[in-house]
């Protein structure tokens, strides 16, 4: 099946009436990648690879200053999905990221009452000092992304028979998040026994395939992902978001061999 495609650059009525369908029948949509600036997505993806290429301390130096805190870098091996599903005995997965917060968007941080998870949420993202362009780069993409979302919002408000500023006042100081992760390319294919249920990348399973039919290593990859935190430290239930404009934006890239 393939999903229909929404285009902001094309007739509203059109935008409208994709949506609609997309919401009701199918579920999914979705938008041209030039939605982003393409130079814009390019220095993003430029500074990540940059930010990764770092000496370990470099990048320590932007870890999570305390635990629970929301943003900053994971080292490789610092995660396991699979434990936070039940599997206590599951290895680490194999990536390392940096994730910054909605402290990208101009005023996003302001208003935060102290000791709330609204404040947690607009915690300070942490930047490395050995890469200033870093900063710029990824609160552009970061607020390209904020500004699909918002105009995606008020084409579903129309696709309902609303407003098109009927959300507005509901997406106004957002709680969105963006992570850029980094799968290293690895000299054996770890999926045999307990390593078998790390995450490795968003193509793990057929990554895992071809490499044990080919007898080759997985490649390296890139990911991005826009979303909103799952929860506050402390809690066990997710951290309410109403009319969430995007829950999640995510892109892969294969780096040149």
């Amino acid at each position: 099946m393939r999903l229909d495609i929404v285009d902001l650059s094309a007739p509203v009525d059109e935008q409208v009436a994709i949506m609609d369908r997309a919401c009701t029948e199918l579920g999914f949509f979705r938008i041209p990648i030039t939605s982003i600036d393409p130079a814009i997505a390019a220095r993003a993806w430029e500074t990540a690879e940059a930010f990764f290429a770092l000496p370990p301390e470099a990048k320590a130096r932007c870890g999570f200053p305390e635990p629970g805190y929301p943003y900053g870098y994971s080292p490789f091996g610092f995660e396991s999905l699979a434990k936070s599903v039940g599997d206590t005995a599951a290895p680490a997965d194999l990536k390392e990221s940096l994730s910054v917060g909605p402290d990208c968007l101009d005023g996003a941080e302001a208003g935060a009452t102290p000791g709330t998870s609204d404040a947690w949420i607009r915690s300070a993202s942490s930047w490395p000092a050995e890469l200033p362009e870093l900063r710029p780069a990824w609160e552009a993409y970061f607020q390209a992304l904020s500004d699909v979302a918002e105009r995606l919002m008020s084409v579903m408000a129309l696709a309902l028979d609303l407003p098109a500023d009927h959300f507005e006042s509901l997406i106004d100081r957002p709680i969105t998040s963006m992570r850029a992760i980094n799968y290293p390319a690895l000299p054996a294919d770890p999926a045999a026994g307990a390593a078998g249920r790390a995450v490795r990348s968003p193509v793990d399973a057929a990554a895992r395939h071809s490499a044990a039919r080919s007898g080759s290593s997985a490649p390296a990859t890139r990911t991005w992902t826009h979303t909103s935190p799952r929860s506050a430290p402390g809690t066990s239930s997710p951290v309410t978001e109403t009319a969430s404009p995007s829950t999640e934006h995510v892109c892969t890239k294969a780096p040149n061999s």
